[in-house]
């Protein structure tokens, strides 16, 4: 019946969570609907009233159509902080519509084991973790504040309050990762609002409704751009990519750092590049404007060359554009005032 419902619940493919555009920017998640990651020891398992272990309906459920509970309850640990992140977890693909730091409330429970000689006491099971897109901040190190006697509300953390941050617009993976196996979890908020009173430090109650989902438009990863070298220039195209309104294009020296130097909705770019002895490279990445960039495209490289060399082997007419001599070299247009200078030699000559 478990594994039945955990099928059905799973966060469906291609699709994310629906940050909300209210000033709290909230995301209410059920834990069955995430993904989970499992160790050779420890297993994420649906539990409901029906299951076996159930999951407690007094003296307050459950929300949705279940809880989320990290068996066997037996002792096992997972508190590394800096590696906590690679423990058994749930995931869930969010979409962040603006950047910055997130506050994050957890529903939870400790399994009360209540046979005749209990694997292990509550106290050895009522904590968890929190990360974002797999880093182990100490921001969601030891997730604590649960009891076996009823489900519970915190936003505690070892040292203070959970919050994450995600860096840009777009779609992160949340976590919510094993501390201590028999934990359940039901429920989580994630906010931008750090005075967030929707549910209370403790408080049993179920909270908001559970956030929808909605199909993931990040655009794909861009294939590598087409560059051209030309004298003392670059021009550079790319090919389309779906879902993506603008484009950013890097350039980096050698293979190295990569800098922005165009973003808009164009697909070339030109530059004058007179550094004839070293690579340019780029690469290109498309950008929805609610989803954010996609993954950046492998580089092409190039380097700028000179001109065509002179094929009439003299100099005359370099700076005159109009010599008859035969050759196809770029001229360089002389600058006015050099046009008197063969006049002005003659004047000379004919007063000495």
């Amino acid at each position: 019946m478990g594994i039945l419902a955990l099928a059905l619940t799973l966060q469906a493919a291609g699709q994310v969570f629906d940050m909300g555009t209210t000033a709290d920017r909230l995301v209410v998640l059920e834990a069955e609907s995430g993904t989970a990651v499992n160790s050779a020891t420890d297993t994420w398992t649906l539990v409901n009233a029906g299951t076996t272990p159930a999951a407690p309906t007094t003296p307050s459920s459950f929300g949705g159509t279940g809880a989320m509970v990290c068996l066997a309850d037996n002792g096992g640990g997972n508190d590394n902080a800096t590696g906590f992140v690679n423990g058994p977890r749930l995931n869930f693909r969010v979409l962040f519509r603006q950047a910055g730091t997130y506050y994050v409330w957890v529903r939870g429970r400790a399994y009360d084991n209540t046979a005749a000689t209990p694997s292990q006491p509550p106290g050895n099971n009522d904590s968890c973790h929190v990360a974002l897109d797999g880093v182990a901040a100490a921001t969601g190190f030891r997730v604590s504040g649960y009891a076996a006697t009823d489900w519970d509300w915190s936003r505690t953390r070892e040292g203070g309050n959970i919050s994450i941050t995600a860096g840009s617009v777009g779609v992160h993976t949340f976590s919510v990762v094993m501390r201590e196996d028999g934990f359940m979890v039901d429920r989580v908020i994630i906010t931008a609002n750090a005075n967030y009173a929707g549910v209370t430090q403790g408080g049993a109650m179920i909270g908001p409704a559970a956030t929808g989902q909605i199909p993931d438009q990040t655009p794909a990863a861009a294939t590598a751009p087409f560059v051209v070298p030309g004298s003392f220039r670059f021009d550079v195209s790319w090919s389309p990519v779906a879902n993506a309104d603008t484009y950013i294009l890097e350039r980096g020296l050698n293979g190295g750092t990569f800098a922005p130097v165009f973003t808009g909705a164009g697909l070339t770019y030109s530059e004058e590049n007179f550094d004839t002895a070293n690579d340019y490279c780029f690469r290109v990445r498309g950008v929805d404007a609610v989803f954010g960039a996609g993954p950046v495209s492998l580089p092409s490289c190039g380097r700028s060359q000179l001109p065509p060399p002179r094929t009439g082997g003299h100099e005359e007419g370099f700076l005159d554009e109009n010599c008859a001599c035969g050759s196809t070299a770029l001229q360089v247009p002389a600058p006015a005032w050099l046009a008197g200078l063969p006049l002005l030699a003659l004047f000379r000559r004919r007063r000495r």
